[in-house]
């Protein structure tokens, strides 16, 4: 379809009913732009072709013929989109009060923005915090990692001081923040076609986590902004379209975080990133008894 505003790129990994909800959505809720739609089937044995025969003949199907990463995954439909924008978005995302039309014409008034990401709700009433201002360092993602793990964060979940020195999110005061962040959240992702002809597509080196983050990094590295623009917004289930990649979570994020400090910040990123990891692991074990202790009386003792 040549000349749309808009290429939009989904991986499914399974939950068939997820991905009927998400691509229902976009269908109701995008009216005054033109767009296409790429389905990745990432070996989901869910007969996808099967339902966009039936229900949707128009959206473009990419079978994989063995399991791949998430930027494989959308570099193949990157690569051959013919929008002037170009969306990635997780299948378990619900697509709110026309929301690519406002992304579109916002990326439209703001020429020097690369892209644009849209406030997500976990649910119809609870919205995720926003995208934080700060580039990820191997400092603030100790902070994360430590605030996380010992409970400060916790303690301090009402205040916006805990996530100023973090590098994941905005504090809960800042939920309506709408400006210039360091990053986006890849369940929906818009990125100008210009940009991601000058910077390349995602890092297929990453199988999961921080892809985005690392496109992210490289857009504002080419002089273009970051926008969050929470005007715009969607539901995000999360992590209920992972597929085979649930058992392996911890340790593909921790795989991300030193390939990408490795690559960005080099082999003294990496020392220092993982210097600092040991630093958390007595404060891990310490959380994860405390929450035993403090949810014992709940445990039912049970006689045979």
């Amino acid at each position: 379809m040549p000349g749309v505003d808009l290429s939009i790129s989904i991986v499914h990994h399974k939950n068939r009913e997820l991905l009927e909800e998400c691509l229902d959505s976009i269908l109701k809720e995008t009216k005054s732009i033109t767009f296409e739609i790429f389905v990745i089937d990432n070996c989901s044995n869910d007969k996808i072709s099967e339902l966009l025969k039936k229900k949707h003949p128009k959206i473009k199907l990419i079978q994989n013929a063995k399991a791949e990463g998430f930027a494989s995954n959308h570099n193949k439909a990157l690569k051959v989109a013919s929008g002037r924008y170009l969306l990635i978005l997780n299948n378990d995302t619900v697509i709110l009060d026309s929301a690519f039309d406002k992304m579109v014409n916002f990326m439209d008034k703001n020429p020097t923005t690369g892209a644009v990401g849209c406030k997500q709700y976990l649910s119809y009433d609870i919205p995720q915090l926003p995208p934080s201002k700060y580039s990820m360092t191997p400092f603030r993602e100790f902070f994360d990692t430590f605030a996380g793990c010992s409970g400060i964060q916790k303690m301090f979940r009402n205040s916006n001081l805990i996530y100023t020195f973090g590098c994941s999110a905005m504090g809960p005061k800042e939920i309506d923040f709408e400006g210039e962040v360091a990053h986006i959240n890849g369940a929906c992702m818009m990125v100008r076609k210009s940009v991601v002809e000058q910077v390349g597509l995602l890092d297929e080196n990453y199988t999961m986590f921080l892809e985005e983050t690392d496109w992210c990094f490289r857009i504002k590295q080419a002089g273009w902004k970051i926008y969050y623009y929470p005007k715009a917004y969607i539901i995000h289930y999360g992590a209920k379209s992972l597929g085979f990649f649930d058992r392996n979570r911890k340790r593909l994020h921790e795989k991300s975080l030193s390939y990408f400090f490795r690559k960005h910040y080099g082999k003294k990123g990496v020392y220092l990133f993982k210097g600092l990891r040991i630093i958390i692991f007595p404060f891990r074990g310490l959380f994860d008894l405390y929450l035993f202790v403090k949810n014992f009386k709940r445990l039912k003792i049970v006689s045979f």
